[in-house]
């Protein structure tokens, strides 16, 4: 299974699966899918690394031979996404992409610093914020609280979409929600759940 895995996202895989009785497997069926994925690309974002805990799952033996994913009992599912600034980068804002911002991570703040040229001068900008769930879990939103140009504290723009689930190329079956953004030294962590 990881060997196929590896082949279908590009990434490299560690698979784990538990069913009591063993025999379950044959059916599809299993008690515990752990899967982590290294270096994946979904949809164009690529992400450092992307771990799967699926409880009381099942997919369909057949369409999975031949690298077919579809799922015949969800179960529980949660998630967990690590990104690293450079991943982060690319998934900036438009409305930020002029500043050719460099991101810093820290557990306090999402920082983005570049230069804006006005009238000729380039001014040195700074864009502090926080990554949180949407309302209802469905996007990653930056919200900023400190905005700086040369120096010169300015009131904050508006919170902006930065990731929208849907555009994850998931099975059909599959309906995750973000419930936790976690800040770290260098690395943003996603936490999901199956809804």
């Amino acid at each position: 299974m990881a060997r196929d895995l590896n082949k279908m996202t590009g990434a490299r895989a560690e698979v784990t699966i538990q069913a009591m009785p063993f025999w379950k497997l044959g059916a599809g069926r299993f008690d515990l899918l752990d899967v982590t994925l290294f270096g994946v690309d979904f949809g164009g974002n690529r992400v450092k690394e992307v771990s799967l805990h699926w409880a009381d799952g099942g997919v369909n033996v057949a369409d999975l031979a031949v690298g077919v994913v579809h799922i015949t009992r969800i179960g529980i599912m949660t998630v967990r996404a690590i990104l690293t600034t450079r991943d982060l980068t690319a998934m900036i804002p438009g409305a930020y992409r002029p500043l050719k911002p460099n991101l810093a991570v820290t557990p306090e703040a999402l920082t983005m610093s570049g230069t804006v040229t006005f009238d000729g001068l380039n001014l040195p900008v700074s864009l502090s914020g926080r990554l949180v769930p949407s309302d209802g879990g469905l996007a990653i939103v930056f919200r900023p609280n400190r905005f700086t140009v040369d120096g010169r504290l300015l009131p904050s723009p508006p919170e902006s979409t930065v990731f929208t689930l849907s555009s994850l190329p998931l099975p059909r079956a599959v309906s995750l929600r973000l419930t936790a953004v976690h800040l770290e030294d260098g690395f943003v962590v996603l936490d999901l759940v199956s809804r």
